[in-house]
């Protein structure tokens, strides 16, 4: 699995935001979750990794499942 970089003005690691959440407390920002990208990646036989480190893999597999343009609003990024 690939190592998750935190953006300089990050105090928290993901687990630890989604934590401080869940138990009511202030995160250093707002957690995302998007496990319905797990759908694509798995209808299409990728890993997790490889649909959000790979932009065009992701773009393919998002209009085969969706029948949509990755590039509206149903993936992180638009194709290279």
């Amino acid at each position: 699995m690939m190592p998750l970089k935190m953006h300089e003005m990050e105090t928290m690691t993901p687990r630890e935001r989604v934590e401080a959440t869940l138990a009511l407390k202030e995160p250093d920002r707002v957690p995302f979750i998007a496990d319905f990208h797990a759908a694509q990646a798995l209808l299409t036989g990728m890993t997790i990794e490889e649909f959000f480190f790979d932009v065009k893999k992701s773009y393919e597999a998002t209009g085969k499942v969706w029948g949509c343009l990755a590039a509206s609003t149903c993936t992180p990024a638009a194709p290279p």
